[in-house]
């Protein structure tokens, strides 16, 4: 008798193989962790030492040069052009490269001030324009009683100087100011911070800047 064929078991099944791993990206160069420098903004702290030179030029044709401390005042400024051309301080209207250097900045200090005009060596030039005496006798009227302004010359009353000394001393004063001064921010801040009543009188686009307006308040 032939003895039965075994047949050879089936070899197991082999797993199936796992499906290949997804390429990772490429790693990022390497960032520096701190942000990049950003240019400062320019300062007044661009000329070395304490001491400012200050070319006094007079349209007469005069000029003088003085050496101020940088922490010195304008009236300290001021002082000194009266002690060396016998101008009356209150005479005086200072011109700094285009800017008019109004009464109201008297007790600022000089690098404050002028610090954008000085140079590197610590230079600047001011022109001295003197002031009629009209509108001398006019700023110390209206130091007396702001509400004269009403009776000033449409000149006067668009002289900064003459109107800023009107309404620090009766805000309500602006409503006799030039339409051009009615819309000065700082002297309409300086009318409303005497009398909140003055804000009626300022332009139409000063009533609804919200600094004037909380001022006013």
């Amino acid at each position: 008798m032939t003895p039965p064929v075994l047949s050879r078991p089936a070899a197991p099944k082999q797993p199936a193989a796992a499906p290949a791993a997804p390429k990772q990206p490429a790693a990022a160069p390497a960032v520096d962790a701190q942000p990049a420098a950003v240019a400062a903004p320019p300062t007044t702290e661009h000329f070395q030492g304490n001491r400012i030179t200050i070319s006094i030029s007079i349209l007469s044709g005069q000029q003088f040069h003085f050496d101020f401390d940088r922490n010195d005042t304008v009236k300290t400024v001021k002082e000194r052009i009266q002690t060396e051309t016998e101008i009356p301080v209150e005479q005086q209207r200072l011109v700094a490269g285009e800017r008019i250097l109004y009464n109201n900045s008297d007790n600022d200090t000089i690098l404050h001030i002028l610090g954008r005009t000085v140079d590197s060596l610590g230079k600047t030039l001011l022109v001295v324009v003197v002031k009629s005496q009209e509108v001398v006798e006019a700023i110390k009227a209206v130091r007396q009683n702001g509400e004269a302004l009403e009776f000033a010359s449409e000149e006067l009353r668009g002289d900064r100087d003459v109107v800023m000394a009107a309404v620090r001393q009766d805000g309500e004063a602006l409503q006799h100011a030039s339409t051009e001064l009615k819309g000065d921010r700082e002297v309409v801040l300086e009318a409303v911070k005497q009398d909140g009543r003055a804000l009626e009188h300022a332009s139409a686009e000063l009533k609804g800047d919200r600094e004037v307006v909380l001022e006013a308040v």
